[in-house]
């Protein structure tokens, strides 16, 4: 049974609130851990409104919040 990564990356810059729209949702495998690595399960995730407001400003145009289901 293979485990699924899902990636919410940042599509677009928002103007504005933060909309569901300015993110992609990306699936894909979880390769075999190597040694020395772990596999992490995010259970829940925020984003606050100073992250938020600096979406729109920021130069780094992947923001990646990985989770596993």
């Amino acid at each position: 049974m293979s485990i699924i990564n899902r990636q919410l990356c940042l599509k677009t810059r928002p103007e504005g609130l933060v909309q569901r729209e300015n993110f992609d949702l990306v699936e894909e495998v979880v390769s075999e851990l190597k040694d020395g690595e772990v596999l992490l399960r995010v259970l829940h995730m925020s984003m606050d409104r100073p992250i938020a407001c600096g979406c729109a400003t920021s130069r780094n145009t992947c923001h990646r919040w990985r989770s596993v289901r």
